[in-house]
């Protein structure tokens, strides 16, 4: 079940800084739809959004007037350090110890299971940031599995695989933007305020 807004739910501190990593809604009360890491002030929708665009169908979705305008694809550098923050022990590997980490990121950026077909027990795939390559180009692709098939169970956190930018395959998109600062959205109100009492 995933936290609403207003109770974020502390799951992972792995480095110096401390980070909170919790579900935050998105278009409607309580559908949890993004994934917001304070360490880092990023928020990341669920890769389960936008799984009918290609990376380059998704790419004009980003621009304004698109439907995902204000969001932009994260990097793999980005990736990686929503892992180690969310305490993940081998970030971009397959261990054993990678298990509850990444059980954890499914429920929160979203299970699209689509290596379903090779009997995976959980699943999520999504295009990463490839630069200005064209289409019909391969790009990284970031996967996050929970491994059934072998025993002790492993799971991949956040291993870089490729896939066609011009064609969907069912991947999903590791969409990011960046949290606007408190101080920032109070001066914004206070700023629309004092506007409306002129």
């Amino acid at each position: 079940m995933r936290a609403l807004f207003l109770t974020g739910v502390l799951f992972g501190t792995a480095t110096a800084a401390h980070a909170d990593i919790f579900a935050v809604d998105y278009l409607t009360t309580g559908d949890g739809l993004i994934t917001r890491d304070t360490s880092t002030n990023l928020e990341w929708l669920d890769w389960t959004q936008g799984l009918s665009f290609s990376y380059s169908g998704m790419r004009s979705q980003l621009q304004a007037g698109g439907q995902y305008e204000g969001w932009r694809y994260a990097t793999q550098s980005e990736l990686f350090t929503l892992l180690t923050n969310a305490g993940a022990p081998n970030v971009g590997g397959r261990t054993v110890g990678n298990v509850p980490v990444v059980t954890t990121m499914l429920g929160l950026l979203g299970a699209n299971n689509f290596f379903g077909f090779l009997g995976v027990g959980n699943s999520s795939a999504a295009f990463l940031e490839a630069g200005d390559t064209g289409p019909g180009t391969f790009g990284p692709v970031a996967i996050l599995t929970i491994e059934t098939l072998d025993t002790p169970i492993p799971a991949k956190a956040g291993e870089i695989g490729s896939g066609l930018h011009d064609v969907a395959f069912g991947v999903g998109h590791a969409l990011v933007r960046t949290v606007p600062a408190p101080g920032a959205a109070a001066l914004l109100g206070l700023a629309a305020i004092g506007a409306a009492r002129r």
